[in-house]
């Protein structure tokens, strides 16, 4: 027998083998690469995710300061609100499902407590396939009544003077919702006069004492500088520039009215009700009838059978310092005269007069994110 010798290698069985090596690698890198994308792809997801959730965030908190603030021009009315209110709000990129529930009624002086609920929904172009974005906050509330107790039915910070001996002015509430007030309130000079010896004013007390007028300005309940200048209370008419009308007061509404004529001459009170304010002086003369709160800068002079239902402060100007209708003569008391004049306090038609200025008042650090919900 010759010499055995080893098999020899075949060169088909080596390009074999190193094509089973070259796809093993192709699938390892594919794998790697299908892998990264998948890596990209979910980073992206969640950076979308993130974004349009929130997105659907400013959408709720949006929604809920809109209820919060406006909910009035959104079409709830109720003073106080109701057991429960929803809408959406639509806005730009989506819409925010807004519901207001009471939680808690008032008890006596306590204000009634609510939640409002805001879901933002975001439909604007979102990650492919995924769902409308959602996200959901609360805060809680209370409703804030706008109440005015006064000192008195009339308060004057520059005094009064009544030169007739008929004529009321009284403190006690006319239509018994409330305890009564003062029957005037003024300051210690020139504080209350009156010609005859009767009828006096009548009231809890009679006669209220302001002290010095300095005092008797910061004793007020609102901040007359700012209803002076208009940066505080928006009036529904302007007077010049709005003829004055009946029409303001049909269906028992109780407009504001701002009378500019500070530095003019007095304005003239027609019958109305609502919140009057008057920069300059007034007269109220003849049989007119008003409900709701007057507000006087300047001087105040009544004559005639008037009858005024709410309250009254006149002589305001002095808190600001001058007197804009004449640089060279203070203000003077407020003159009652002749007739039966009756002024008296009425707590129903100042609610009425300020009903505009309830509303819902925020509770600090009651607001959440993702508010539970079934």
């Amino acid at each position: 027998m010759g010499p055995r010798h080893p098999p020899q290698r075949i060169a088909g069985d080596e390009r074999g083998v190193a094509l089973l090596m070259v796809l093993m690698i192709l699938a390892v890198l594919s794998i790697m690469v299908a892998a990264g994308f998948v890596r990209v792809l979910a980073e992206r997801r969640v950076t979308d995710n993130q974004r349009v959730s929130t997105k659907a965030y400013a959408l709720a908190q949006t929604g809920l300061q809109q209820f919060a603030l406006h909910r009035s021009d959104l079409g709830f009315t109720a003073s106080p609100p109701a057991v429960s209110e929803s809408t959406r709000v639509v806005l730009t990129g989506g819409y925010a499902d807004v519901v207001m529930q009471r939680i808690k009624p008032q008890v006596g002086s306590t204000p009634a407590l609510y939640v409002i609920r805001s879901t933002g929904v975001w439909t604007a172009a979102g990650y492919l396939y995924a769902p409308n974005a959602r996200r959901t906050v609360a805060q809680y509330t209370q409703w804030s009544e706008a109440i005015l107790t006064p000192a008195a039915a009339w308060v004057s910070l520059v005094g009064i003077h009544k030169s007739s001996n008929t004529g009321t002015l009284s403190g006690s509430d006319h239509c018994g919702a409330a305890p009564a007030v003062g029957g005037v309130a003024v300051p210690d000079a020139p504080g209350y006069s009156q010609s005859f010896g009767f009828p006096i004013p009548n009231g809890s007390p009679d006669i209220v004492s302001l002290g010095a007028t300095p005092a008797a300005s910061t004793a007020l309940p609102f901040d007359w500088s700012g209803i002076a200048s208009g940066a505080s209370i928006v009036p529904d008419y302007i007077i010049p520039g709005s003829g004055w009308s009946t029409t303001w007061f049909f269906g028992g509404t109780y407009p504001v009215i701002r009378v500019d004529n500070a530095g003019g001459s007095a304005f003239t009170l027609p019958d109305g009700q609502g919140l009057l304010i008057v920069t300059g002086d007034l007269n109220i003369v003849g049989t007119t009838d008003w409900n709701g709160l007057i507000l006087v800068g300047g001087d105040l002079t009544t004559t005639g059978a008037a009858t005024v239902y709410g309250a009254i402060y006149s002589g305001l100007n002095i808190t600001l310092g001058s007197n804009p209708d004449s640089a060279a003569a203070a203000i003077g008391p407020a003159s009652v005269s002749s007739t039966a004049q009756l002024y008296r306090y009425d707590s129903c038609t100042l609610a009425n007069a300020l009903s505009r200025f309830a509303g819902l008042q925020l509770v600090r650090n009651a607001w959440t994110d993702n508010w539970k919900t079934w």
